[in-house]
């Protein structure tokens, strides 16, 4: 409710002339700088978590669509599962989560052993993921690896599951931050 007042309130805001934005204080332009940068990182790591999800799906939609049926071992809604798989990928780790859960519960329908098979697949493949996500969201943020699966860490530590969102959205902000004023 929050977030659609506020967008609202931009939308709806007075645009100021090229005068009356010079005009501004120094704190008001400080802070329009700041936000023009979290911007950016939050662009960085949005774009990196599409590519992610992308392959993601691309990885799921083969098992689903070709390595079950040649097994023998169709399973039901593969297009809308693959779906649900893309979107909910735009989540860091909970949207795995959820398409997994989502994967498992109708392959269950199909037979245990499918459900057991889809299980060690998407374990596998999200073990792999977690580096190639790291991977990805550091070379589109300047930042190693490690650096990235820390941060995710400790915002789950601290915040829990908002914190592995935002988590690399507000690395990639304080270290273009401190890159900035020449302390990285």
């Amino acid at each position: 409710v929050m977030a659609v007042m506020l967008a609202v309130m931009v939308f709806l805001r007075h645009t100021r002339t090229k005068e009356q934005k010079a005009a501004r204080g120094p704190l008001a332009q400080s802070l329009i700088q700041k936000a023009k940068s979290f911007g950016q990182s939050f662009n960085q790591v949005v774009s990196a978590q599409l590519i992610i999800s992308a392959i993601n799906t691309t990885l799921t939609a083969t098992y689903i669509l070709i390595l079950l049926p040649l097994a023998g071992r169709p399973i039901p809604f593969g297009v809308t599962i693959i779906f649900i798989t893309f979107v909910a990928g735009l989540i860091p780790v909970l949207g795995n989560l959820l398409s997994n859960t989502v994967i498992v519960i109708v392959s269950l329908g199909v037979s245990p052993g499918t459900a057991i098979a889809s299980l060690v697949f998407l374990i596998l493949i999200h073990k792999f993921e977690y580096i190639v996500n790291s991977k990805i969201v550091g070379a589109r943020t300047d930042s190693q690896i490690w650096e990235i699966l820390l941060a995710i860490i400790l915002g789950d530590a601290l915040f829990g599951f908002q914190g592995i969102v935002m988590a690399p959205i507000v690395y990639t902000f304080f270290k273009r931050e401190l890159k900035s004023r020449g302390l990285v």
